[in-house]
């Protein structure tokens, strides 16, 4: 994180998750405020702010969980109303690492002078991403991991928050989750431990994201044999007795590739 925004930046990541609460027979407003039309289920939304390491620096809440409070009118809303965590963003020099849910809250964060990342959009007309903003995409998304271990980790440990909760409990649910947080903070290892041989590694990969040209890509667009359309010149690989003269790849070769260990532990299910 430090490598891609910068040494000495205060690198948050954002993303809003959110707890389950009953159906409401006899308050219709709150039935209508919490219901959540994508989920199909009432509910709260909270925001999560934390560190590259995993330290959660607020989980900021609760809010309505209706469309209308996606995670940018969230953004907008702390913006206005969270002067600590304001203060905290606009007396550093920070960098937020946001998905593309953050899309509108976006330029007033950067108004505020702070340096927003988050996956680059396909232009209108154009079938994919350039190179740059392809791999700049993988870098941000990579980086998110953090904080969706962070959500894993305290509904994993205090189930009561993945469960559905009580509405007469609704007064203490926020105080409860910022006291469990706190606990996450103070008694347990981070998520993502500082190794200092990771450092070039990142700087390599720093690198290689602004390489300009897709050589596979342009090879394909080039020549129509290679089509995904012309299937005629594709044949299955047990057809030939397998791919003799395919490389063989070693783990750290195919973990340069992958951009580190994510998708090789995906990939164990898919060949399960």
């Amino acid at each position: 994180a430090q490598v891609f925004c910068g040494e000495g930046a205060l690198v948050l990541i954002w993303d809003g998750t959110y707890i389950y609460i009953q159906k409401s027979d006899s308050d219709h407003k709150l039935q209508r405020e919490t219901f959540s039309l994508q989920k199909g289920r009432n509910l709260l939304k909270f925001m999560t702010i934390c560190c590259s390491n995993g330290y959660v620096v607020d989980m900021i809440g609760p809010f309505p969980g209706d469309v209308n409070y996606n995670d940018a009118k969230i953004t907008e809303e702390i913006i206005d109303k969270e002067t600590e965590i304001m203060d905290l963003m606009n007396s550093n020099n920070t960098c937020c690492i946001l998905d593309r849910g953050f899309r509108d809250a976006q330029s007033p964060l950067e108004a505020k002078g702070i340096n927003v990342q988050m996956p680059a959009f396909k232009p209108k007309g154009v079938n994919q991403l350039s190179p740059i903003d392809a791999n700049r995409s993988r870098l941000v998304t990579k980086l998110r991991f953090v904080v969706e271990t962070v959500h894993g980790r305290f509904k994993t440990i205090w189930p009561f928050f993945k469960n559905t909760i009580s509405n007469t409990l609704i007064p203490v649910i926020g105080p409860s989750l910022r006291i469990a947080i706190a606990t996450l903070n103070a008694f347990r290892s981070h998520p993502v431990v500082f190794r200092p041989e990771v450092e070039e590694e990142a700087r390599e990969m720093l690198m290689k994201s602004e390489q300009e040209t897709n050589p596979l890509a342009d090879r394909i667009l080039t020549n129509s044999s290679l089509s995904f359309r012309n299937k005629q010149n594709w044949e299955p690989m047990d057809s030939f007795g397998g791919a003799e003269e395919f490389p063989t790849l070693e783990i750290e070769d195919i973990r340069q590739i992958t951009y580190g260990p994510y998708q090789l532990r995906k990939a164990q299910h898919y060949t399960a």
